[in-house]
This record gives structure tokens, sequence and C-alpha cells, in this order.
């Protein structure tokens, strides 16, 4: 049997993982500084923003820096880049009021917003809509004093955007990997659904897609002693496992398919021809230096910006292997999707329409809450549920019981 798992970030919360509006919370108000590198302090990530919070690494280094009186750490900047993105969530924050969402802005939001304006002012992107809202942010921008530390330019002469945006999304992508690092040494709770279904005899491959970039799934299966194929092939002499599409077809039960990216992914090697990896060489005397890294993480941050990306450099590669998989599976479990990804919405909604046998398992306490924001052509939630394709099961995965009403539905008692 062939089970494929959809999995988003709600199943990540019985651990003790933020939610999408701690996250923002921590980028608008936490205390942050930027190195002037991409920097790592003690056991946390390679990244130009870093949290003070506990972090005594950091603290010494900074303390140091303010009695060396140097500018190795910035704070103004990062203290205009939450400005910024407070103006961003104050009009997206409108915008949801008036169109009656019930909801506020979140760090997505914000990234999206930033996107916009950074194809606007690098013309990247033809979009009249967007027009008059880059207008509106710059001059607020301008009449706040607002702007990037790094931006040079002559007294008098009016600043461009550009540097301010580009900023603030490195910024809220530093903040989602700072915030989520934890989970490389969080013990993984109301997971035991994967490890029956990965030690289960009766199921020959489990196929794992998430738009998650925290490492829960991966600590689970290494705890467990379960193999895993996460698309990265054999550990190199310098620490590094370098992604290897082939890794996929190698015939390991369980593989791992991290649509959004990972917190732990960056690029090493040249300027010309990088390469995405793992590092996993930590303090291992016998390790040999590591190359350049290039990049604190690889992940997809934002809303509809995320949709170009699925089709560039290795997310190109994992969202083919999401299609075929769709191809090959007729049950889907899912859960912690809060189905707010648009092209994933879509995907979802052809596959159920593919063929009468199609059956989407969704484990959450109010399914449909999260059901009618699918908004896509051909969705219907009222007729899915007629024919069967839609099976609500009114639990969290990490609900007792969830486990044995999972192995009941496919079979597997």
């Amino acid at each position: 049997m062939k089970i494929m798992l959809f999995l988003g970030s709600g199943i990540s919360f019985p651990s003790g993982l933020p939610c999408a509006g701690q996250i923002t919370d921590s980028a608008l108000s936490g205390e942050w500084y930027k190195t002037t590198a991409v920097a790592r302090y003690g056991n946390g990530p390679h990244a130009r923003y870093h949290r003070l919070e506990d972090n005594l690494s950091l603290r010494a280094a900074v303390e140091n820096s303010r009695r060396m009186s140097h500018k190795h750490y910035q704070t103004r900047q990062v203290t205009q880049l939450q400005q910024f993105l407070k103006l961003l969530k104050t009009d997206a924050n409108e915008y949801f009021i008036v169109t009656k969402r019930s909801r506020e802005a979140n760090y997505e939001d914000l990234y999206y917003l930033a996107d916009q304006l950074e194809n606007e002012e690098s013309a990247k992107v033809d979009n009249p809509a967007v027009l008059f809202f880059w207008q509106k942010i710059k001059e607020e921008s301008e009449s706040a004093g607002l702007r990037s530390p790094d931006e040079r330019r002559f007294p008098n002469e009016r600043t461009s955007l550009s540097p301010l945006v580009q900023d603030s999304c490195n910024f809220i992508a530093d903040v989602v990997i700072q915030n989520l690092w934890v989970s490389k040494s969080l013990e993984p709770k109301g997971l035991e659904c994967l490890l029956e279904l990965a030690k289960s005899r009766r199921v020959g491959r489990l196929d794992i897609f998430t738009l998650n970039h925290d490492c829960l799934i991966e600590r689970l299966f290494s705890l467990n002693n379960v193999r895993i194929s996460d698309g990265f092939g054999d550990l190199s002499h310098a620490g590094i496992r370098s992604f290897d599409r082939n890794t996929y077809d190698s015939g390991t039960k369980v593989r791992l398919f991290k649509l959004h990216g990972s917190l732990d992914w960056r690029l090493f090697g040249g300027i010309i021809s990088p390469q995405v990896g793992l590092e996993l060489c930590g303090t291992d005397p016998d390790c040999s230096p590591q190359p350049c890294v290039l990049q604190s993480g690889i992940l997809l941050v934002g809303t509809y910006n995320k949709i170009a990306d699925y089709s560039a450099g290795l997310f190109s590669e994992l969202h083919w292997r999401f299609h075929q998989a769709l191809l090959e599976h007729d049950t889907m479990i899912m859960s912690g999707y809060g189905w707010n990804d648009h092209a994933i919405n879509q995907r979802l909604c052809d596959w159920l329409e593919t063929s009468s046998s199609q059956r989407l398992i969704l484990f959450h306490r109010n399914p449909k809450d999260v059901l009618t924001r699918a908004r896509v052509k051909g969705w219907s939630y009222k007729r899915f549920l007629r024919e069967k394709k839609l099976v609500r099961v009114r639990k969290y995965l990490s609900d007792p019981g969830a486990v044995e009403e999972m192995s009941a539905l496919l079979g597997l008692q």
C-alpha cells in the first residue's frame, strides 16, 4: 500500500513551535541585530539578523562591539525595518477589514507586500495595480525618514524603496528561521501517526509532503531510527549533504518533500555554481573546512509570490515530484494545512476531480473553517462531501484516538 501525507504548520504546534501570529509579533517587536555579513552564534543558524533573546554568544559580541565603538552590529536598521513593516501591516489590516476577511496581516502577508514593492522598484514585473500602493508607501516612508543605513545617496536626493524592501524580505526570512531553529533540538510531539505509518508492514511506501520549514519530521525519524529519503545525498568529508534528486528513486520506503524549503538548507561553494546542501558537520574535528556559505536559509516566504518560485531551482523538482505523487495516489491524509496557498489548493482540487476514487482524509477539529478558504476554480465543499471524496475526521493528528481512526480508515488494522 502506498500512502500520501500532506502536512502544514499546525502539526508543529503541539511540540511548542510558534504560530504565524507569534512569528509576526517577534518580527515587529523583538530585539534584533543585524551583522555586516552572514554569521553564526553558538548553535544557532547562519543569518544576517539575530535575536538577542537567550543568545549568550551574541550578547557578548554585541557588548564588545559597543565598547569598541564599531558598526559590526547595527540596531538602527532593524528599528527602521520594523517601522516600515508596521506601515505595511496597517494597510494590509485595512484591506482585511474592508473585505471582511476577519483576520490580521501576518509576516507572510508583509513579505508578499514588500516583494511586490521590490518588483515595482526593479521593474521585474509589470503590474499597474500596484503603482498607487507603491507611491503611497514611498511617500509615507520618506515622510517618516525610513531608509536602509546601507543606502548611499546625496543630501536632498529622494530615496529609493528598493534597499528598504529588500532588507525587509531578508529580515522576515531570518526571523522565521530564528523562531523555528529550536525544532532541531525539540522532542517532537503529536506525530505518532507518522511513525505508525512508517513502521507498518502493510505500507510499502510513505510519501510525506509538507509546507513546513522546521525540522520536526526529520528529527522524529532520526530519534526513532527510521531511514528516510529527503532529497539529499551522502555526507561528504566537509560535513555537507548536497541535494540529489536521484535519492528519491533509491527505493527508500519513507520519502520527505519540503515544498517550501527548509531552515537548514543553504548554498555552499563557489559563486558561479553553488550547491544546495545540508550542513551536518557540527563540531566534528575530522571535518574539512567548510566551503563558502552564501545564504542563510533556502525557504519560500510570502503568499502569492511563492507561486513564481515553484518553477525555479530545486523547487521545480520538488513540485514536479508532488505532481507525480498526485498521479500515483488516490488517497491523501491531510493535517495542519490552513488552505492559504492558492496554487496548492488548485492542484488538490484538480486531483479530487480526476477520478471518483480520489479521497482526501482531513484531520481537523473544525474542517469547514479551513476548507471554505480554498477559493479556487472547481472547488465545492458540499459536493466533495456528498461524493465521499472528502472525509472529515474532527480531530487533530495529535489528539487521542487519531492514530486508531486513521488506521481504520486506511484498512491497516
